[in-house]
């Protein structure tokens, strides 16, 4: 279950802050909606998490 916390938890031995997504299993995803500290995001709702930029291949011209 994707959810975007909406208060400040500690979840995988670190901090999740407000705004930040995490994914997490229903049961504890459900716990965590029902007491207002995130909500529940649908698969087509989550933000894509930032890649790291291709590198140029280009061989450079002696």
């Amino acid at each position: 279950m994707k959810l975007k916390i909406v208060r400040a938890i500690y979840f995988n031995h670190s901090v999740v802050r407000e705004g930040e997504q995490i994914e997490t299993v229903e049961q504890h995803g459900r716990e965590l909606v029902n007491k207002g500290y995130a909500i529940a995001l649908k698969e087509d709702e989550a933000i894509a998490e930032p890649t790291e930029p291709k590198k140029s291949s280009k061989k450079r011209k002696e």
